[in-house]
């Protein structure tokens, strides 16, 4: 699998007005400009940062990726308004671009042995 094309497909998810519509709970939700937008918030959770989440925040703004720092209790807040349904699509889409879907993995269960067939179209 290229990891660039894999990279710029949850770019453009994430930045994808219906992809964000389809994934928050509340249709007001994401709609005004806040420093934790859908997409920094939505990478700053993919990060699985070990640090503190006040580190991780502040880094954020160090790095340029936010205009001012933020709590902990903002992130919390904003996170709330994410749905996790946004997590599982990415990641349903991702092993789909990984496995070729042009070859169907079927398991047939005869007695105590398994045999697999693989069927191409």
């Amino acid at each position: 699998m290229n990891i660039s094309k894999v990279t710029n497909y949850i770019i453009n998810q994430i930045h994808s007005p219906t992809f964000i519509e389809q994934h928050k709970f509340r249709i007001q939700d994401f709609t005004r400009d806040r420093i934790l937008n859908f997409q920094i918030l939505f990478v700053t959770i993919m990060r699985k940062s070990i640090k503190s989440l006040q580190i991780v925040l502040n880094e954020l703004f160090m790095d340029g990726h936010i205009e001012k720092t933020v709590t902990n209790s903002a992130f919390t807040q904003a996170r709330q308004k994410l749905s996790h349904t946004a997590f599982l699509e990415l990641s349903k889409d991702i092993v789909a671009m990984q496995y070729d879907l042009s070859t169907l993995f079927r398991t047939v269960c005869l007695g105590t042995f398994f045999h697999f067939f693989v069927f191409y179209w």
